[in-house]
């Protein structure tokens, strides 16, 4: 799946990366993009893990293929 949006960092358990799609849904990303700051638009390529289980819990986890910015 693709999404558009906005990364967000949020003081979660350690530190946990987020993108807010443009759709409205919110994503806990992994793993964490590198060289990215809290607030890049980003595209983000991956998969919905319906089964994946976090610490933070901040959202249904997305597994990365690809990020770029926008």
């Amino acid at each position: 799946m693709k999404a558009i949006g906005t990364l967000r960092h949020a003081d979660i358990e350690g530190g946990v990366w987020l993108l807010v799609a443009d759709d409205g849904r919110r994503w806990q990303l992994s793993p964490a993009p590198r060289g990215f700051s809290d607030g890049d638009r980003v595209d983000v390529d991956g998969d919905a893990d319906a089964q994946a289980v976090s610490f933070q819990m901040a959202g249904p986890v997305l597994r990365v293929r690809s990020v770029r910015r926008v």
